[in-house]
């Protein structure tokens, strides 16, 4: 589950998605409005088996429709991870891998 908010702008809530893809370089999920590149995103990443919510900060660089008016597929890489985080997400990728 991930949850997305764009960052500094105070009217926007919260909205969640599905991730399709995870890395320890970025994200993708599905959104129903679109977002524009360079769009900076606050982003709440829970994974699987931990109690935390990983706080993230992200980069939009690819948004494409993929049901008109409906339904976009957003790429968003992280920016400004912390050791920290990066560590948990190469840690949660391996588990994944060796399933």
């Amino acid at each position: 589950t991930v949850q997305y908010k764009v960052k500094d702008f105070s009217q926007a809530g919260v909205d969640m998605s599905q991730t399709k893809d995870l890395s320890k370089e970025g994200i993708s999920f599905t959104i129903s409005n679109p977002l524009t590149a360079q769009t900076i995103l606050d982003i709440g990443l829970r994974i699987p088996g931990s109690e935390d919510l990983l706080n993230l900060e992200g980069e939009v660089v690819s948004c494409k429709e993929i049901r008109p008016n409906i339904v976009y597929a957003v790429g968003v890489k992280f920016i400004n991870l912390s050791a920290k985080h990066k560590e948990l997400l190469k840690s949660f990728i391996q588990s994944l891998i060796e399933e």
